[in-house]
């Protein structure tokens, strides 16, 4: 709809649906389990977790990933001599301290930039999905002086999306996620994957665990056995958690969400604000 009125990929007016969605779901736990927690993971988890929290009772615990790992693989530094710090808002995360061996590791990205990145771009091999170390994430890296994480390299700036040529400059061979190849592509490893877990649900003859491995993928993976937990100080996570924010700011009325990204070698709790 909105491409044939100029926009080109721009407007995605398929979130009007899902945020619906969302109100129903909690909406429904509000009537049959209030005390239980929604625990949120997909996107756009920073804006799904303010919309529920703002008109329901419920508890919202969201809950996202981000690249700094695949920067530190990419550097080949050991993960569990690598740290960072991470403030920001979901969908909008900059990396405003990375750690080797408890040493700033911004040189060594820096270095590897100047020396190895163009080889790293001719032989892109990433998929579409892979946004870390595309040329848009060092470009605003270059441009801001700290490397955005997760899929910040997406909603930065509108001059990296004007079709696909731009996309695939930017972007790597699909043009990214976004691009109609991209998203073309998503949707049918989205539908393997579905056939995937019907074909083993309708398979009597071994068990689920040994089609799908009982072990954490590294997405949005973590013991959720007491799920407040993650506020305390003492507590880590690698992932990000945005909470409800609601009365933060004196005189505010339905003040809107926090963003919390606590890394886990790290220990540190960082706040951010959206209006």
């Amino acid at each position: 709809m909105v491409e044939k009125h100029g926009y080109y990929r721009g407007a995605r007016l398929q979130d009007f649906g899902q945020a619906l969605f969302f109100l129903e779901v909690s909406r429904d736990m509000e009537r049959l389990c209030p005390d239980a927690w929604l625990i949120q993971s997909a996107n756009p988890v920073f804006g799904r977790c303010t919309l529920m929290a703002r008109e329901t009772g419920i508890k919202v615990l969201g809950h996202g990933h981000y690249g700094y790992l695949e920067i530190a693989d990419t550097l080949g530094l050991e993960r569990e001599h690598v740290s960072a710090e991470m403030p920001g808002f979901n969908l909008w995360i900059w990396m405003t301290d990375f750690r080797y061996r408890g040493q700033n590791a911004y040189p060594l990205l820096d270095e590897w930039i100047e020396s190895k990145i163009e080889e790293y771009w001719a032989s892109d091999t990433h998929g579409y999905g892979a946004n870390q170390m595309r040329r848009a994430a060092i470009h605003q890296c270059q441009l801001f002086g700290l490397m955005p994480i997760g899929d910040t390299p997406r909603i930065v700036g509108w001059w990296y999306h004007i079709d696909l040529v731009t996309r695939q400059r930017w972007f790597g061979p699909a043009g990214g996620f976004d691009s109609e190849i991209g998203w073309g592509q998503y949707l049918k490893d989205v539908a393997k994957g579905a056939e995937r877990v019907e074909q083993a649900a309708r398979d009597e003859s071994r068990p689920i665990t040994e089609i799908f491995l009982p072990v954490q993928s590294g997405e949005q993976s973590f013991t959720a056995r007491r799920p407040a937990a993650w506020i305390r100080p003492n507590r880590s996570l690698r992932n990000g958690c945005p909470i409800p924010a609601t009365g933060l700011w004196p005189g505010g009325s339905r003040i809107t969400e926090a963003d919390h990204h606590i890394d886990s070698l790290t220990s540190r709790c960082y706040n951010g604000l959206s209006v």
